[in-house]
């Protein structure tokens, strides 16, 4: 396994973006798919976001079209044998849940998030102009396997230990920051958590799992930040380090929560 440098972090800011897009499309595009919310809650969901598009064939930008027409085109339906989508929240050095190509995994990995949907060969990338999102489509290999580092029934485990971890490393160190301005950025966090919404359907653990994980980013975005640029003593790297993996255990907890178990 390649070493992950110590600033390997996510391109995607939790601060900036709570909880990500792919997280809120996955979970209410799969939640309509198990036939427990119409398809207008999707669209409902993701005006947070502004609107939504979807292009399948990014060689031509005439094939843009709305949102739920899209995923029509995908050939998704509520129904038992529709297949689920699946969230991916990679980062330089770390592609895992992404099954390639590479064109896919670096424009996954650019932002940060993605979607698969395995039974379909086919990934979604979301791109941002101003306040417009457009769904980019991007096939993927029919005998490609994504490994995972956490699934979903180890997530909410994993991510209660993770927490522990973030906030004692959180405590310990010397922030510049200074503590009044890091409780200002958490508490404002925590309200913009509070208004993205979940489908009702998502289970307890599962929702729970999500807003604890996006809590650990944003701990563990406050406390790189305030990291010198070039750790130069040994305690500045192993902080680096140690935040980096916690980021990477929330990331991986984030997406498994999200995705179906």
């Amino acid at each position: 396994m390649t070493e992950q440098p110590l600033f390997a972090v996510s391109t995607l800011s939790t601060l900036a973006e709570p909880i990500p897009r792919t997280v809120v499309l996955t979970t209410w595009v799969n939640s309509w798919l198990d036939g427990q919310c119409p398809a207008d809650d999707i669209s409902e969901a993701l005006e947070l976001f502004g609107p939504q598009r979807m292009l399948l064939a990014p060689q031509s930008d005439n094939n843009r079209c709305g949102l739920l027409v899209g995923l029509a085109n995908l050939g998704l339906k509520p129904g038992s044998s529709t297949p689920r989508l699946r969230a991916v929240l990679p980062a330089p050095g770390d592609p895992s849940g992404l099954p390639g190509p590479a064109s896919f995994n670096q424009e996954a990995v650019s932002v940060g998030q993605a979607i698969v949907i395995d039974e379909r060969h086919i990934g979604l990338v979301p791109r941002v102009s101003e306040h417009e999102t457009t769904w980019i489509g991007y096939p993927t290999p029919m005998d490609s396997i994504a490994s995972v580092k956490i699934r979903a029934e180890e997530s909410s485990r994993a991510v209660r230990a993770a927490l522990i971890d973030a906030t004692a490393e959180l405590a310990a160190m010397d922030l510049a920051t200074g503590r009044d301005a890091i409780a200002d950025s958490m508490a404002d966090l925590n309200q913009r958590l509070r208004r993205v919404e979940l489908p009702s359907n998502l289970d307890g653990p599962a929702r729970h799992t999500i807003h604890t994980a996006a809590q650990i980013l944003g701990v563990c975005e406050i406390a790189q930040g305030a990291l010198p640029l070039a750790a130069t003593t040994a305690m500045d790297r192993q902080r680096a380090q140690v935040l980096t993996e916690l980021a990477t255990t929330a990331r991986h907890c984030l997406a498994a929560a999200a995705s179906p178990r």
